[in-house]
């Protein structure tokens, strides 16, 4: 008889926790670039409009929803996921609250990666996402439970159990919304808030259903948990990709290439630009007017133009405005977005783009498989102080928080320093 699904999945934690203070660097440039993330969220309408609401739980909807409307935080490609809105912020504020030490504060962090990367894997995100589940929204309840399970320092058992009630309220679906202020993020504010919740019930001593995740949820979802679709154990914070600035991460390669070919193809007016991508998500991208701020982040004929134009505008997180730099209509005008079956067939492994450009001078095509921020051209402590510099949203305390993550990356971080940090300067600044 195989081990309940919520067991396992504790067990999987465990595995990854242990010993997590070798991870010390890399958790602390994801602390770094999620807190900046959920600082540059109080600009965004959204997050203006959300209601009062007090306590560690309201703390936690405020500051997930913030970070996560930003597309800005990080994401998992393989599970189609942003772990970084719901295991940092839920760490740090579960950290504060119980004044939990350093360790496992870290180890919350690395659990809450571990848990939403491995519920993304499990549902198949990439194809999921395509059919209109929201594979972080779905991945929330469970990643935070998992987040505040470390950072409590619960048993295996209680953890499994905490995961169990957690999953139990996974829902997957947002619903479509266009018009600001969406209550998208609220929801996964939501829903990283019932996880914690989760938690507290498990060490409290309530119960759950131990095999939740592949019987509850997909009863109550019609997703999927296909628990052999997970590889082995191991820290999925050390393999995000990162965004360089506010874009979907579908858009990035297309920015990227499009910026090179733009510079080969020489001087004279831009005529034609054709952006390839997997057509897995060539609709989602293909968004010649942008009706309001979420479509505008998304739309690679935006991204583009911006890029080719006032690159200033791509790092505006906010988007109050959506009136164009010069040049950049026009650029948009020509822009198509296209199908290609080579790079569909590296795809969810890749998310490339292959972009052609015509001037009056000549023409060139770039590919990029691998942008800027991509796993495997990661973003270190320089590249993302300039990200957030860019961004404005940390202001004065860009160098204290900067310090204060390479402190956490080095395991010599006084523990209540950067919660205090986060839990008052932020809070005021950020999620009041």
């Amino acid at each position: 008889m195989s081990e309940p699904s919520c067991s396992a999945l504790a067990a999987r934690l465990r595995a990854v926790t242990d010993g997590c203070e070798a991870l010390g660097d890399v958790a602390g440039l994801r602390v770094f670039d999620t807190l900046g993330a959920l600082a540059a969220g109080a600009s965004v309408q959204a997050t203006r409009a959300l209601p009062p609401d007090p306590g560690l739980l309201g703390e936690v909807r405020r500051a997930c929803a913030a970070a996560r409307c930003t597309e800005v935080d990080d994401f998992e490609r393989l599970s189609c996921t942003t772990p970084g809105s719901v295991a940092v912020p839920v760490a740090l504020l579960v950290g504060a609250d119980r004044d939990a030490p350093p360790g496992r504060v870290l180890a919350g962090v690395v659990a809450g990666y571990e848990a939403m990367v491995a519920v993304g894997e499990a549902i198949d995100g990439p194809a999921r996402l395509a059919r209109g589940v929201w594979p972080s929204y779905l991945g929330a309840p469970v990643a935070a439970a998992a987040a505040t399970a470390a950072t409590l320092g619960l048993d295996d058992g209680r953890t499994a159990h905490a995961l169990a009630i957690a999953a139990t309220r996974a829902v997957g679906t947002a619903g479509r919304i266009a018009q600001e202020p969406m209550s998208r993020w609220l929801v996964y504010g939501c829903a990283a808030a019932d996880g914690v919740l989760a938690a507290l019930a498990a060490e409290a001593g309530m119960l759950g259903d131990l095999d939740a995740l592949a019987g509850a949820l997909p009863a109550a979802t019609g997703v999927a948990f296909d628990a052999a679709r997970i590889p082995a154990p191991a820290p999925r914070i050390a393999g995000m990709d990162v965004k360089p600035f506010c874009t979907a991460r579908q858009a990035l390669a297309a920015v990227e290439a499009a910026r090179e070919a733009r510079a080969e193809a020489g001087g004279g007016a831009v005529r034609e630009i054709e952006v390839a991508v997997p057509a897995a998500y060539r609709a989602m991208i293909d968004r010649p007017e942008p009706a309001g701020r979420l479509e505008s982040i998304v739309s690679a004929q935006r991204q583009i133009a911006l890029a080719l134009t006032d690159d200033d505008g791509l790092y505006d997180v906010a988007r109050d405005d959506l009136a164009l730099p010069e040049g950049a209509a026009e650029l948009m005008r020509v822009t198509r977005v296209v199908a290609d079956d080579e790079l569909g067939a590296l795809y969810p492994e890749a998310w490339g783009a292959r972009v052609r450009v015509r001037t009056d001078a000549g023409e060139a095509t770039r590919l990029v498989r691998e942008p800027l921020g991509g796993r495997e051209r990661p973003l270190g402590w320089d590249e993302l102080r300039s990200k957030h510099e860019r961004i404005g949203a940390w202001g004065d305390a860009l160098p204290r928080a900067l310090r204060l993550c390479r402190d956490l990356g080095a395991g010599a971080l006084p523990a209540r320093e950067l919660l205090d940090l986060t839990t008052e300067d932020l809070r005021q600044e950020v999620v009041s």
